[in-house]
C-alpha cells in the first residue's frame, strides 16, 4: 500500500466512526460493557477506540495474532479506570461452537449492551460456481 493509499484508509475509518458514534452510547444506552468483532485492526479498532473514548468497557473479538494482543495490552496500560477482554476465535470455523464457546465464557459475567459486529471474511470467485459450503 501507498502511503496515500493508507493515510486514506484511516481519514474514512475515523469519519465513519464519528458519523455511526457521534452520540455517548454510555449515557444513551446506559452501556457498561460493548462487543465488538474484528476489533483489532482497521474500522473494528476505531470502533473500540471510540467506545474507550466515551468511558464503554469493551471485549474485543478477533483472530488470535500480535495485533489483538498489542491492542488489548495498550488499552490496559492507557485506561486503567476501564475493563478490556480479549476473545481470540475465528469466527470463520464451520463449527460455531468453536468461536462461540470462548465468548460466552468471556461475557457470561457482564451485560453486554452494545455489539459492533464487524468481522468479516472474504471468499473470492464466481457466486454462482462457488459451493454453497463454502459461504
Amino acid at each position: 500500500l501507498s502511503l496515500l493509499t493508507y493515510v486514506g484508509i484511516i481519514v474514512v475509518q475515523q469519519l465513519v466512526c464519528d458519523l455511526c458514534l457521534s452520540d455517548d452510547l454510555a449515557k444513551r444506552y446506559k452501556a457498561e460493557w460493548a462487543l465488538v468483532t474484528g476489533g483489532s485492526s482497521g474500522i473494528g479498532r476505531a470502533i473500540v477506540e471510540k467506545l474507550v473514548s466515551q468511558n464503554v468497557n469493551v471485549v474485543i473479538v478477533a483472530l488470535q495474532d500480535k495485533l489483538l494482543d498489542d491492542l488489548h495490552a495498550e488499552l490496559v496500560a492507557k485506561h486503567p479506570h476501564l475493563s478490556f477482554r480479549k476473545v481470540g476465535v475465528s469466527l470463520a470455523e464451520r463449527d460455531e461452537s468453536t468461536y462461540m464457546r470462548p465468548i460466552i465464557e468471556a461475557t457470561e459475567d457482564i451485560h453486554v449492551s452494545l455489539l459492533f459486529n464487524n468481522a468479516g471474511f472474504i471468499c473470492v470467485g464466481y457466486f454462482a460456481k462457488t459451493p454453497l459450503g463454502k459461504w
